[in-house]
């Protein structure tokens, strides 16, 4: 019993001591990693998406829009039905819209 008690307070000491902080040697006395700030995505309203296999557009703040297609700073990536894929500053994030059908129940 005593040699487990033993054993688990060695395991405990050798875990401890690998949870030290590593310093890079090579880094400049005074060194700090620079602030991120948040970046601020732009307003992008999707209000309808069209995605067949011969048509891809949507219509993003009033503007018809293809993939490729920059909008308010941001580059259209991809088309999915009811959602589009952007590009901003190197940040990829999805914005929802409307379908074809959905447009047309709400319509009728």
């Amino acid at each position: 019993m005593s040699w487990r008690i033993v054993a688990v307070c060695a395991l405990l000491a050798i875990g401890a001591a690998g949870a030290e902080t590593l310093v890079d040697p090579t880094r400049p006395a005074g060194w700090k990693p620079p602030e991120s700030r948040p970046v601020k995505l732009p307003g992008l309203k999707v209000g309808s998406v069209v995605y067949s296999s011969s048509h891809r557009f949507a219509v993003v703040n009033g503007r018809r829009v293809q993939e490729g297609d920059q909008v308010a700073g941001a580059r259209v990536v991809r088309i999915r039905p009811g959602q589009v894929q952007f590009v901003y500053r190197g940040i990829r994030f999805w914005r929802q819209g409307a379908t074809v059908a959905e447009v047309k129940k709400t319509v009728k």
